[in-house]
């Protein structure tokens, strides 16, 4: 393994300044611990040079009507049960100066809705409901959820295009005879996710009315939630039995392998949800690059892996990045790769997952990060929730890494099995301590 130091980049403990591109890759790069021709899971990420989209005046909303194309797939059985929940219940509305990203807490959650929408439904006394189905099905479901007419709404946060992990919540107005309209949000159907979406929504109306948690409803599905797996049909034409999966950061990893070793192409699968290659390396061993096309936030997490271990996966790796908990100098320069890990809500520890192999952690021990803690949603990040997490020894936080784990783990115990897990992620925010309103820092 090539030796290295951390170089700190910040040198005031009051602020925070942005690591330029070239010093991150310079950094980041050499952090390639070993190969997988030795040791199957030598996969370290290095720093992207992107970080969370800066604020933007709110778009020109232009409204089209709701295209009838044909459906990814039939959702109908999956729509049968429905749960209606009032708003989010577990943790109350933030102000900026009560949560962790202080000052920025208001830019991260607007940024992500079409502000003047909601302005509208509110003057207008709309309803406003987040439905848990797959934003890119909603179209061609809405009539079997009473709606007459709907109008997709054209918004995009984020312009950058991209291969994995660019499907996201889309927002439509929903018509029913002689009845108030209805601002729609189409959630990717997890709980997490669609409590993440709730939160963000809530946050935006407190600010502009008292009563915002009257104002809205969360509309989930829960066999859509629990099936994700079976009716995105994740099946053995994409997971083969002893491959070695890789998730997350897939396209830079496989860019950096093809680069350093020879490797044959087995396959290559491609759906509406996941794109799956598969090579063979000179040691015979078979390593699986998995993209998911949707965001698979929180629990959905722990379903895909679930999945995985079922399909023969041989250890499944997740490469991507997360928030520190030890220091901002350690943004773009620690690696992370915990091996105990926690699942919190809020303030309340929910679980401990300490059984799950780790072969890069046994094979380089000194890169192991200890605990870290998942979430279900980022606007309960309190100072509270941080100080809990710490407390326990969390140094990094995520929303998917200790869901992973979980879902292993309880495979292992299960089948009496010994599935391996390696998270190896690197830092692209802190998350700050009470006393550390005043720092800034960049999300």
């Amino acid at each position: 393994m090539r030796n290295f130091k951390y170089q700190h980049l910040i040198k005031s403990k009051d602020s925070f300044q942005k690591p330029k591109r070239k010093m991150l890759l310079q950094n980041i790069k050499p952090i390639i611990v070993g190969s997988m021709l030795s040791w199957t899971s030598a996969f370290i990420p290095y720093a992207q040079a992107t970080h969370s989209p800066e604020l933007q005046e709110a778009p020109i909303i232009s409204f089209s009507s709701a295209q009838t194309n044909k459906p990814l797939i039939n959702i109908d059985k999956f729509l049968e049960k429905k749960v209606i929940l009032p708003s989010v219940d577990y943790f109350p509305a933030f102000r900026m100066l009560d949560h962790t990203m202080c000052f920025s807490l208001d830019k991260y959650a607007e940024q992500k809705l079409p502000l003047h929408l909601f302005q509208k439904a509110l003057i207008h006394e709309w309803k406003i409901e987040i439905h848990g189905i797959y934003p890119l099905l909603f179209s061609e479901n809405a009539g079997k959820l009473g709606f007459d007419v709907i109008e997709q709404i054209s918004f995009q946060h984020n312009k950058k295009e991209k291969r994995f992990n660019y499907i996201r919540p889309q927002f439509f107005i929903g018509y029913k005879k002689n009845k108030p309209n209805t601002l729609i949000i189409a959630v990717t159907p997890g709980e997490d996710y669609i409590y993440h979406y709730a939160s963000m929504v809530r946050h935006y109306l407190s600010k502009l009315t008292k009563n915002a948690e009257d104002l809205f409803e969360i509309h989930r599905y829960p066999d859509l939630e629990d099936k994700l797996a079976d009716w995105t049909n994740l099946d053995n034409k994409f997971v083969h039995s002893h491959d070695i999966v890789i998730l997350g950061s897939v396209e830079k990893i496989e860019q950096f392998l093809l680069n350093k070793h020879k490797a044959k192409l087995l396959s290559k699968e491609k759906s509406d949800y996941y794109e799956s290659t598969r090579y063979q390396l000179s040691n015979g061993k078979v390593v699986n690059f998995l993209g998911v096309k949707y965001s698979y936030w929180g629990c959905m997490s722990g379903k895909i892996v679930k999945k995985l271990c079922e399909l023969g996966a041989q250890e499944i790796i997740y490469s991507a990045k997360l928030g520190s908990m030890t220091k901002p100098e350690d943004l773009y320069q620690k690696i992370y790769a915990p091996t105990k890990y926690l699942t919190m809500k809020f303030h309340s520890v929910i679980r401990f997952i300490v059984n799950v192999p780790n072969k890069f952690v046994e094979k380089f021990p000194q890169l192991n990060s200890e605990w870290h803690v998942s979430i279900p949603t980022v606007l309960e990040e309190d100072f509270e929730q941080r100080r809990v997490a710490t407390q326990v020894g969390a140094q990094s936080i995520d929303n998917e890494i200790s869901r992973m784990a979980a879902a292993i783990e309880d495979y292992n115990l299960q089948q009496n099995t010994k599935i391996p897990f390696c998270a190896i992620h690197f830092a692209t925010d802190y998350v700050r301590k009470k006393g550390e309103k005043k720092r800034r820092s960049c999300f």
